[in-house]
């Protein structure tokens, strides 16, 4: 059996798409995903899995959080050794990690804009990409970013955010 984990784009933002941790656990275990545990209301969970592919697990998961919740939801499955890599590859190590952010593609054949997107970064701001993972350190946080509102549209596509912090807890409980 291996490890996973899991992001979902888009739940408990708010008071919008809300779903509870104990739901998401049921859920995943309804599909025989084994040793659920789920870290904050944003849509972390990890999991032990054998069973059909990873991207039909996904498929049917998205199905059932985006009917519990009334939007669509993407639920996005990674092997647990992409979280370590992630971690490990960090390029921001020096900085505080609640400033660096990881961006991880929702739809599998997507890549990210690198270009397009520093033209748009604050003077404070450092972006590096690698394959399936972007960085940002935004020591003056996510919401004054000027590229953070634009990285979908220059995409095409559907990404997902997480913090240091929060890859850090998770790979804690892998």
């Amino acid at each position: 059996m291996a490890r996973y984990f899991a992001l979902l784009r888009g739940i408990n933002v708010g008071k919008h798409n809300v779903l509870s941790m104990e739901k998401l656990k049921k859920t995943f275990e309804k599909e025989q995903c084994e040793n659920v545990s789920t870290y904050i209301r944003s849509g972390n969970a990890l999991f032990d899995y054998q069973g059909i592919a990873i991207t039909d697990l996904a498929q049917k998961l998205t199905e059932q959080v985006s009917d519990i919740v009334g939007a669509l939801i993407p639920v996005r499955i990674f092997p647990c050794s992409l979280l370590m890599t992630t971690l490990e590859g960090n390029p921001f190590k020096e900085k505080i990690a609640n400033q660096v952010h990881a961006f991880f593609n929702v739809e599998e054949e997507q890549s990210f804009p690198h270009e397009e997107l520093n033209k748009l970064l604050l003077p404070s701001e450092q972006l590096v990409g690698l394959d399936d993972v972007m960085y940002l350190h935004a020591p003056e946080g996510l919401k004054k970013s000027k590229m953070i509102g634009k990285v979908e549209k220059l995409m095409g596509g559907k990404v997902t955010v997480r913090n240091l912090n929060t890859l850090n807890k998770m790979a804690n409980l892998i």
